[in-house]
């Protein structure tokens, strides 16, 4: 028989526990488990954590090793640039979980690093239609300014 207080434990401890339980749930259901859902739910693991009130001194023992544990393993993952951009450019969760405004800062540096180096990548494939650069003379004739001729025509018609 377990007695009244080793019960009162084991309640705190499945109050402690369930909300592990409910994440890694919810990882598992998922088809399609997304690196953008690891930041938002360390956050909401450790909110849960931090609001419950154990009545026991085993819970409050438990409670702050648990704390401890999402401090140390979890939160820092909010510093690795792959997850902290994954979450930002999902607008499900965008900035809002973040514990970090400096981890917000460097995604969102790395995420306008790669759009500039995109778009440079793209524009020197894309070929230039119009006059040269400043002070520059055309040598040869283009195969764009027959395309800049029809573009024209259509625009007059």
């Amino acid at each position: 028989m377990v007695a009244t207080s080793q019960l009162t434990i084991l309640r705190n401890l499945v109050t402690l526990l369930s909300p592990f339980k409910i994440v890694t749930e919810d990882l598992s259901a998922e088809k399609y488990v997304t690196a953008s859902l690891v930041i938002p739910l360390t956050n909401l693991l450790k909110q849960e954590i931090e609001q419950t009130k154990p009545s026991t001194a085993i819970g409050v023992s438990v409670q702050n090793d648990l704390l401890n544990g999402i401090q140390s393993r979890l939160v820092p993952l909010q510093e690795n640039l792959f997850l902290a951009k994954a979450t930002i450019l999902d607008p499900r969760f965008k900035k809002l979980h973040f514990m970090s405004a400096l981890a917000v800062a460097n995604a969102i540096r790395s995420i306008k690093r790669n759009n500039c180096r995109t778009q440079n990548k793209r524009k020197s494939f894309i070929p230039t239609v119009g006059a040269p650069p400043c002070g520059e003379k055309e040598a040869t004739s283009s195969l764009w300014d027959e395309d800049m001729l029809l573009k024209n025509m259509a625009d007059t018609n």
